[in-house]
């Protein structure tokens, strides 16, 4: 899916237009009554007649955005033998459509004098080489070596690992740290673990989570398995993976920051997990002697490596004949890469998510076969703007 790159192409605007316009057609349409998935999007598409028409990703998401806000309600159907969701306004929807009803009808009629006007005072700038290039201009003070890549990622968790430490609020950033331990930490985790694994886990282990995905959930880990976790944080994956493992596994957290690896000894020490043991090191050298370990995981971590292929020349390194790796991590939707590539996008696990092809080819390259990706979610800024990645799961094998 093509979605916006940078300010300077029509179709960074034409998404703001298209995002804005598709929260005003699903309410529309299904303030006229329950709507199935599909029934949606062909009632979307009719709707633009083929003048900005969204996606059905855009429409999906979009979704989901106004049933956690509490304007649509849904469920799960039998139609025909076969399951389908089922969506339909609430209250609080209804009384959003007049409101936006309103907006839309006062600001439309106006909207094409009010660019013509702008066009008219701003002459040229639709021309080429009166705009400065947006991506150098937004990438200046992007780190410009791996040395930096890495002290910015270790200044940054390990601030984030400090306020978990010493129970203190986060300041407000760009990625929705809203404070120590709080509502937004729990509400975080619920989106990735389910209440079940997260039920008896210390607040400041929760609080520290800081993944897109659960790989835990997919690794089918077994009794007596060793595992390896790569950036292991605050150890919630690691103390999820030594529940499965049983007393006769071995789970080892690899983390490069120190306050970090300080933050998941006192999580284990709360929980008197035994079968854990969380060593210092980085993802490019990881310190493990060759066939070490039955089972690689890595929660949205390998994403904020500046040399991925020595990420996994080192996993496949470390796995035994026949061993697996399962990691929750970041793609780039387009060969252009990432919208944002700033230093604060780096920390947030944007600006270095690889196009899907390139970061496969890199997996192929370090010898692991049987790949697969799959669950793909879209990332979106907090004004609801694509920002060209989206979350993903990924298994690779080690031949046996």
């Amino acid at each position: 899916m093509n979605e916006a790159v940078s300010m300077r192409d029509e179709a960074y605007w034409e998404n703001l237009v298209k995002r804005s316009l598709c929260r005003f057609l699903l309410l529309a349409q299904l303030d006229r009554g329950p709507v199935h998935g599909y029934g949606l999007n062909q009632a979307i598409k009719e709707a633009c007649q083929g003048c900005c028409e969204p996606t059905e990703a855009m429409v999906y998401s979009t979704v989901k955005e106004l049933e956690e806000g509490g304007y649509v309600e849904c469920r799960v159907e039998e139609h025909r033998g076969r399951q389908r969701r089922v969506c339909w306004l609430t209250p609080s929807g209804q009384e959003a459509l007049r409101a936006a009803a309103r907006v839309w009808e006062k600001m439309l009629p106006r909207v094409h004098e009010t660019v013509a006007q702008a066009m008219g005072q701003h002459n040229g700038v639709g021309t080429a080489g009166t705009i400065q290039n947006g991506r150098d201009t937004m990438t200046a003070n992007t780190p410009t070596n791996p040395e930096e890549v890495k002290e910015l990622v270790r200044n940054r968790y390990g601030a984030k690992a400090r306020r978990v430490i010493e129970l203190t609020p986060a300041p407000s950033s760009n990625c929705g740290d809203s404070g120590c331990c709080g509502p937004a930490d729990l509400d975080r985790a619920l989106r990735l673990y389910s209440e079940g694994q997260i039920n008896g886990l210390p607040a400041s282990v929760v609080a520290a989570s800081a993944g897109c995905g659960n790989p835990t959930a997919m690794a089918s880990l077994r009794p007596g398995e060793r595992v390896l976790d790569l950036g292991s944080g605050g150890g919630i994956d690691c103390f999820l993976a030594a529940q499965q493992v049983g007393a006769t596994g071995r789970v080892i957290g690899l983390d490069m920051t120190p306050d970090m690896l300080e933050l998941a000894r006192r999580n284990q020490a709360k929980l008197g997990v035994t079968n854990v043991e969380f060593i210092r090191g980085e993802l490019e050298n990881i310190p493990l002697p060759a066939a070490s370990v039955d089972v690689v995981i890595s929660n949205c971590v390998v994403v904020l490596s500046p040399d991925k292929d020595a990420v996994f020349r080192g996993a496949f390194r470390v796995l035994a004949p026949g061993g697996r790796m399962h990691i929750s991590d970041m793609m780039a939707l387009t060969q252009e890469g990432p919208v944002r590539t700033d230093p604060e996008a780096w920390a947030s696990c944007i600006a270095g998510a690889e196009h899907r092809e390139v970061y496969l080819g890199r997996l192929r390259r370090a010898g692991f076969v049987d790949i697969q990706v799959t669950e793909e979610n879209l990332h979106f800024d907090g004004e609801g703007m694509p920002q060209n990645v989206a979350s993903v799961k990924v298994v690779a094998h080690k031949p046996a």
